[in-house]
């Protein structure tokens, strides 16, 4: 049978940074794990990695053998557990989700994934877009939902939503309006903004200049939590999705308006043309559209506009 054991071990060392604490975890002794490491530089012809007194680090070729590594072992465990169920759909699949939509979405796709595939193992990956978009190219990912992905030629994309971006701030009687906010109204809270190069800010702040509308960003937060939080305690307003407000805005504890000019982005479904495409990957990708129409049927998911859903062959 083919032995993986090397790169497995190898991916724990990159992981702990220690050779002894790789040892302990994978449960063989140190200079065995260093032999290992040894013949695996041997077989490539290049140092793997960075002694020091600190512990160790990988060196480029290391960290590229180190995500290559990663995807192999993945894939490699997908095909045994589709291999043990027989022929029942079953394999693991990584999702990758904005922070924002990782909220709202997460729990409708678990449960309509356990309750149609049980035997499919879902892992959910909440990371800002740029990150997510490199675990996608690097095959750490088999899916991924991302925010205005131009076409790319290795990447199958699917457009899903156009999403609605609104103005957070504080309740008060002041904004009870729901008449949609100007940028001048917006320009005279002190703002609180993720931090560059977040889409939804760069576009923002882009009309406001164009406008000649000056702003103040007196804070940048990406925890969208803590920006929430900043929000309700009068700090400052922000612009976030629906997604990220759906849990406390029908408890009247934020003001949540649409823009007067709205400002959008679109959603959209990716995946790699390139890296093998599984029945657990497949039904991963078709169960995701069914569970934002239900989120907006069911008014849970405010200012998304679902786009019609391609036709799937059998």
């Amino acid at each position: 049978m083919l032995d993986l054991r090397p790169l497995r071990h190898f991916t724990a060392i990159v992981e702990m940074g220690s050779l002894s604490r790789a040892a302990a975890h994978v449960g063989i002794a140190q200079p065995a794990l260093s032999h290992q490491v040894a013949a695996l530089e041997g077989e490539f012809g290049v140092k793997l990695l960075h002694r020091g007194p600190r512990g160790v680090t990988p060196t480029d070729a290391g960290r590229t053998l180190y995500r290559h590594a990663q995807v192999l072992l993945r894939q490699l465990d997908q095909a045994r557990r589709a291999v043990n169920v027989g022929d029942g759909l079953a394999g693991t699949v990584s999702v990758g989700l904005s922070v924002t939509t990782a909220e709202i979405l997460s729990l409708p796709l678990l449960r309509k994934l356990r309750a149609e595939h049980p035997g499919i193992r879902l892992e959910l990956v909440a990371l800002p877009r740029r990150l997510l978009g490199e675990m996608l190219f690097n095959g750490r990912l088999d899916i991924a939902v991302l925010f205005d992905q131009p076409p790319v030629k290795t990447l199958m994309v699917e457009p899903l939503a156009t999403e609605e971006i609104f103005f957070v701030s504080q309740q008060c009687a002041a904004n009870g309006s729901a008449e949609g906010v100007t940028l001048g109204e917006v320009a005279r809270h002190p703002l609180l903004m993720p931090c560059r190069p977040h889409a939804t800010r760069m576009l923002l702040e882009s009309m406001m200049t164009q406008a000649g509308i000056q702003f103040n960003v007196v804070a940048e937060i990406d925890s969208v939590p803590s920006m929430l939080e900043a929000v309700e305690t009068g700090v400052g307003a922000t612009a976030l999705p629906w997604s990220a407000v759906y849990r406390q805005a029908p408890q009247g504890r934020l003001s949540v308006r649409p823009f007067a000019v709205p400002i959008t982005r679109e959603i959209a479904m990716c995946r790699s043309d390139t890296a093998p495409l599984t029945a657990a990957v497949m039904a991963t990708w078709a169960a995701i559209q069914p569970c934002l129409e239900q989120l907006v049927t069911a008014s849970i998911w405010k200012g998304l506009q679902l786009h019609a859903a391609p036709a799937r062959t059998a």
